[in-house]
């Protein structure tokens, strides 16, 4: 959001960044309203924590910080601290996610029920489902199948910050190219993912 079209608090634009997202409210977590903006430009910086739960930035560093921010696709972590691994630990991760990733595709694609729904995690949810009823209306549309043709593009992971569960979990965001004898369609999907005992499970799907 351009600053012209803000007052002038914001400084230099915003981006709203989308807190609560769909596992902040799994979690049951207040608030919104959580942007990343610059600063009132009567002032060079704004106090600490004077920012009604906002992120604040000096103009200055908005205007840098802002060059390498795609809208909708860029991702934002708000956190504590950051814990950093090592190149090897985040390749290896990273080679396991989207092994998991092609395993759910194929699955899908093939119309394995079993197969498909075994890469589902017991806590599973999504928009009005839980892992029973995703279940019960995959299979009754595999059954209204000939073929199906699933391609995924432009993914991105992201390790997923502290949440205090015991399993690891990140979240994968992609383009997903789906065909097949009675529907078409693209579009961006969002998969929260979590390890339990040894492989990578999904916990959420839905619409990005």
């Amino acid at each position: 959001m351009p600053d012209e079209k803000l007052p002038p608090l914001y400084g230099s634009g915003a981006f709203p960044v989308n807190y609560p997202n769909e596992y902040d409210r799994r979690l049951e977590k207040t608030g919104s309203g959580i942007w990343l903006h610059g600063t009132d430009k009567s002032l060079y910086s704004r106090p600490p924590l004077d920012s009604e739960g906002c992120v604040v930035l000096t103009n200055r560093e908005f205007d840098l910080i802002g060059q390498y921010i795609e809208v909708g696709r860029t991702p934002i972590v708000i956190s504590e601290s950051v814990d950093w691994v090592s190149s090897r630990e985040w390749l290896d991760q990273n080679i396991e996610v989207q092994a998991a990733l092609e395993t759910w595709r194929q699955n899908w694609e093939q119309a394995d029920l079993e197969a498909y729904l075994e890469m589902y995690s017991e806590g599973f949810w999504a928009k009005d489902d839980d892992k029973q009823s995703w279940g019960t209306y995959k299979k009754r549309v595999f059954s209204g199948k000939t073929f199906q043709k699933i391609d995924l593009s432009d993914i991105s992971v992201l390790t997923y910050p502290d949440t205090g569960k015991s399993q690891p979990m990140v979240v994968a965001n992609f383009t997903q190219h789906y065909r097949s004898n009675n529907y078409n369609g693209d579009m961006r999907k969002r998969l929260y993912m979590v390890k339990e005992q040894g492989d990578w499970k999904v916990l959420y799907e839905g619409r990005q």
